[in-house]
């Protein structure tokens, strides 16, 4: 059909809580755009290319769904005035870019992810990256507020809620810089992929997406 009418329905089911996988067959399968359509409700994309893989899938999918112990699941991000360059980007369960930062108060900007649910099993990994001026003076310097709201169905809870403050202590600029390189390498193959979809979109002619 409409592949923007495909789009909307997407989103709606991914608001309505249900969890949409793309798992396809062949060698046409379009990961890239299949990978869009998972997206919004934190879905899994795979490419069945043997009949024992598509077992093993299907198995994993099952037995994360009947893991589940938070539903309803939103992730909100309030990132500090002064950051620029600002990237941020999902490393699991599947990786992802997320382009969609609003305006906020302050001069902040917002970034609100649909996580949907939250597996016994699995961990969600979130990065982001952004410039920042060093002050003069050493001390710790806040980056973002981060907010968890969900629901707890096992508990029949709802409308729960965690937050966190994140921030950086700077040292003396004349010790060597602190670097993880596990966190480089996620940096590293998160930015890959962010480049092939752009120049996927840029193969299709599709600018708006490039851009």
């Amino acid at each position: 059909g409409n592949p923007a009418n495909v789009g909307q329905l997407i989103e709606q089911l991914a608001k309505d809580g249900v969890t949409v996988d793309c798992l396809g067959v062949g060698s046409d399968f379009n990961f890239d755009y299949m990978r869009q359509l998972s997206a919004p409700s934190n879905g899994t994309t795979e490419l069945l290319d043997n009949r024992n893989r598509a077992g093993k899938i299907f198995e994993q999918i099952l037995v994360s769904a009947q893991r589940n112990i938070a539903s309803n699941v939103f992730l909100h991000f309030l990132f500090a005035k002064d950051l620029r360059d600002l990237e941020v980007y999902q490393t699991a369960p599947e990786t992802r870019y997320f382009s969609a930062i609003k305006p906020g108060s302050g001069g902040r900007v917002s970034l609100e992810i649909n996580v949907q649910s939250l597996r016994q099993d699995r961990r969600n990994i979130y990065l982001f990256k952004a410039n920042l001026d060093a002050p003069t003076e050493a001390g710790p310097h806040p980056l973002a507020e981060v907010r968890l709201d969900y629901d707890l169905p096992p508990l029949q809870l709802k409308a729960q809620r965690a937050t966190l403050k994140i921030g950086v202590n700077f040292i003396d600029q004349t010790l060597p810089p602190q670097v993880d390189s596990s966190v480089d390498d996620m940096f590293a193959e998160a930015e890959l992929a962010k480049f092939y979809e752009q120049f996927m979109a840029v193969q299709k002619q599709d600018w708006t997406r490039a851009v």
